[in-house]
């Protein structure tokens, strides 16, 4: 669980893409372009529940995993 700020790695997927967040009714609620693979921190999801994380590249390689916010 998190309290709300973590770091995501994109090392799995090369180059360039977009990270998107969405909650248990499918909207968005974080979205952000990334330009190379690396970490990327993510700060301000202050409500808890349960997300979905999307990481996707520009060839449409993706992504996913769960992440629960205490």
């Amino acid at each position: 669980p998190s309290t709300g700020n973590f770091t995501l790695s994109t090392h799995s997927l090369k180059g360039s893409g977009t990270i998107k967040i969405f909650d248990t009714n499918g909207q968005v609620v974080y979205h952000r372009s990334f330009e190379a693979s690396g970490n990327i921190v993510v700060t301000g999801l202050q409500s808890g529940g349960v997300y979905f994380v999307e990481l996707k590249n520009k060839e449409g390689v993706s992504k996913y995993c769960k992440l629960i916010i205490q």
